[in-house]
Formats: structure tokens, C-alpha cells, sequence
């Protein structure tokens, strides 16, 4: 069962009608998220609820030490966040007959058309028009065989699709558009057999769609949202109803992306499950290689990575991931001067960490360890080298 913070605990205890939606929702769709079947999903790393939890307790980790005297007086903030952390993910959990009916228009009436302009049916039919065309890269990664052929999918009924291949394919569409199913399931509940299980039971709309729109920030840009909040609030956009929205879209984006370490894979279950997709098995050998993660005894804005991984490929892998993560967290520092940096005479809520660093920082520091050259090596072609090819066959004829 998901547990609230202590510090979000005590803020949320402060507004008992909210403390009771947020209660109620965990244990409503903390038994979804326990199941954590993700029938499109057997080769993903963990989206259930030990992730959801993970990414609350962070979340209190993150947030800079003045920026509770912030959240202490709006403890509605608090409840839109954690409501937005459950939300989030929630997309992966979706069922055959929960698709079948978003295709078949249930939530037509509710569609965002700000930032949506196409018909889950549409979405559905442009992207098996792109299946038609996978090529080998795509067929492997996606699927997990190259070989695969196209074929029509039927979601009428989820025993037709007795094929992995076929859970697979139904499984990339909705890894590309879970965020826009957060906003949606916030809006409108999680789609069930008969009919839509209401999310956030007493919560108004536009506060629900708020929580949606937090949820669905961490698949786009932020700077994307702000039209789509002032579209709605006029000149109060940055904080409708008191609600630090951006700061709290930070704050999800960099708590969901730090959960990195091993504590999202099962070692036992790794190594029973025979991965098809070169990168599903990337994936939980970077959890599985990067056992914790910690605070900088040094430095209090920067977060350590301890890693072991365990060849060139998951080196390389685990560089490119933290490099992204300080590309991330410069762009919200960007982001929450933007927003609030204007605001003189008031502190301006801020997360703690800065910088990311690793132990893999320093390849030279792995030459004694590891049996593999902890570098980056590629092979370059020049533009030329075409050229001499192709004249000795065709000459300089452009036709060919």
C-alpha cells in the first residue's frame, strides 16, 4: 500500500477534505498499481507501486529546505502533487478492453484539443500505418525480431491476441502517449470494462486537470504547458489556486528520472526472463549496475551515482543517462528562474540538487578494474568515401 511522506503527511493533515481524496485514491488505484501486470509490458523495469513510492520519497528529498515554508501554507499544493506522482505512470496499467474503449471514442468528449489534435482512432491508425514500415532496427528493438511481419491487431478481445509480438506492439503505442493518459485519466478515471473508474473522487474538474496536466509534464517540455495554463487561468497561470504548478512539474520530472538505481529491477527475476529487445535488457542491466545513490559529502547541490556496469555498453549507456539527468535539471533550474525568479521580495520555491556526478566520471579510474576500455570508440566514414565507390560503377551521372 503506498504510504504519504511524513513531511507531506503533516502538510497534507492540515486540509482534512483534501487528506481524505488523496487517501482514498491511493488505496482506489494503489491496487492497480500493486498488481503492476502491465500485460504490454513483461520486459519493462518496474512501474507499479514501489516506483510510485519511490518517486514520492524523493520527491521530499528534492525539495529544498525553505521551500516547505511554502508548502506549508498550501497544502492543496501537496495533494495536487501526489496526486500528479500516482497519475503519472498510470497509462502502463491500461488493459485491452481500457484501449479498445479509448479507441472507440470514450474519451473523445474530454480530449484536450489544446495539445491534442487527433482522435484516439486517429492516433491508433497513424501509427499502425507507421508499423506497416518498420525496418530492422525497429522491428529488433520494438518487437525483438527482425523478422517480425506486420499484421492487423484486434483489441476487441484480449484473448485474440495470444502473440507477445502483438503485446508488444499495442505496448509502444502506449509507452509513446501514457503522459497524455495521465491527463486524461485525471479528467475523466481509468478506463475499465463497462465504464471509467473516477479518479480523485470529490476533487473539482479544473483541479483534477491541473493534477493531469502535472502528470502528462513529465512527457513534454514544460514550456510546452504554459500556453495551455494560461489559456485557462488569464494572468494567474503561474499558480492557479495557490498551486505552485511548474515548481511541482520539476519536481515530478526530476524524481521520476532519478529512479535509476537497482531498487526498480529484481536480480532474481532478471536473470529468469529471456529478453527479446536489445533494449529492455539495456535498461534493467543500468538499474542492476547502478546499486545506490546519495548526497555529495562535499557538495549539497550534488547527487552521487555509485555505478558497476558491467561492460563498455552499459558504461557507455549510464554516461549518456546522467548526461541527460544535468541537461534536465539545468533546464528546470532555467525554468523556476523564468517563473519565479520576477517575484522580489518573496522566496521562490527550489528543489536541492544542481548537479549530477558518478563514480564513472573518470574512466581512467576503471582501467584497474574492469576488463573492458571504459571509453567511447567509434568509426568514422568521410562523406568522400562514398564517392570513390559509387564513380568507378555509374560515373558522375546523377540518374543513378
Amino acid at each position: 500500500m503506498l504510504k504519504i511522506p511524513p513531511r507531506f503527511k503533516q502538510i497534507l493533515n492540515k486540509d482534512p477534505k483534501m487528506a481524505g481524496v488523496v487517501m482514498q485514491t491511493m488505496a482506489d488505484f494503489g491496487e492497480i498499481l500493486e498488481e503492476n501486470k502491465l500485460y504490454f509490458f513483461e520486459e519493462y523495469t518496474d512501474h507499479g507501486i514501489r516506483h510510485i513510492q519511490s518517486v514520492l520519497d524523493f520527491s521530499e528529498v528534492l525539495i529544498q529546505e525553505k521551500t516547505w515554508s511554502i508548502l506549508r501554507k498550501t497544502p492543496q499544493t501537496v495533494g495536487i502533487y501526489m496526486l500528479a506522482v500516482i497519475l503519472h505512470d498510470l497509462g502502463m496499467h491500461i488493459t485491452c478492453e481500457g484501449l479498445h474503449a479509448l479507441i472507440q471514442g470514450r474519451n473523445d468528449g474530454i480530449r484536450i484539443k489544446s495539445l491534442d489534435n487527433k482522435t484516439w482512432k486517429e492516433l491508433w491508425e497513424k501509427y499502425l500505418d507507421e508499423a506497416r514500415r518498420f525496418g530492422d532496427k525497429e522491428k529488433t528493438n520494438i518487437i525483438g525480431n527482425k523478422n517480425w511481419n506486420f499484421r492487423t491487431v484486434d483489441l476487441d478481445n484480449k484473448e485474440k491476441l495470444p502473440e507477445p509480438e502483438d503485446r508488444k506492439l499495442i505496448g509502444e503505442f502506449v509507452r509513446r502517449y501514457h503522459p497524455r493518459l495521465a491527463h486524461e485519466f485525471a479528467i475523466n478515471g481509468f478506463p475499465a470494462i463497462a465504464e471509467n473508474i473516477p479518479f480523485a473522487t470529490g476533487l473539482k474538474e479544473e483541479l483534477r486537470d491541473i493534477c493531469g496536466l502535472i502528470a502528462r509534464s513529465h512527457g513534454m517540455e514544460i514550456r510546452d504547458t504554459f500556453d495551455v495554463l494560461e489559456d485557462k487561468f488569464d494572468e494567474g497561470w503561474i499558480r492557479p489556486y495557490n498551486i505552485e504548478v511548474v515548481f511541482l512539474m520539476v519536481v515530478l520530472r526530476i524524481a521520476d528520472y532519478c529512479q535509476i538505481d537497482a531498487s526498480r529491477v529484481s536480480a532474481i527475476s532478471l536473470r529468469l526472463k529471456n529478453f527479446r529487445s536489445p533494449i529492455s535488457r539495456t535498461e534493467h542491466y543500468k538499474h542492476e549496475d547502478t546499486p545506490y545513490t546519495q548526497k555529495s559529502p562535499k557538495d549539497p547541490e550534488t547527487l552521487l551515482f555509485y555505478c558497476r556496469p558491467r561492460n563498455s555498453l552499459i558504461f557507455i549507456k549510464l554516461k549518456d543517462l546522467f548526461q541527460s539527468l544535468q541537461q534536465e535539471l539545468d533546464r528546470s533550474w532555467a525554468i523556476l528562474g523564468e517563473i519565479y525568479g520576477k517575484e522580489q521580495g518573496k522566496w521562490s520555491p527550489c528543489i536541492k540538487y544542481r548537479r549530477v556526478r558518478s563514480n564513472i566520471d573518470t574512466p581512467s579510474k576503471f582501467y584497474k578494474n574492469v576488463n573492458y576500455v571504459p571509453e567511447r570508440i567509434n568509426f568514422a566514414i568521410s562523406s568522400d568515401f562514398s564517392k570513390l565507390l559509387i564513380k568507378p560503377l555509374y560515373g558522375n551521372s546523377p540518374t543513378y
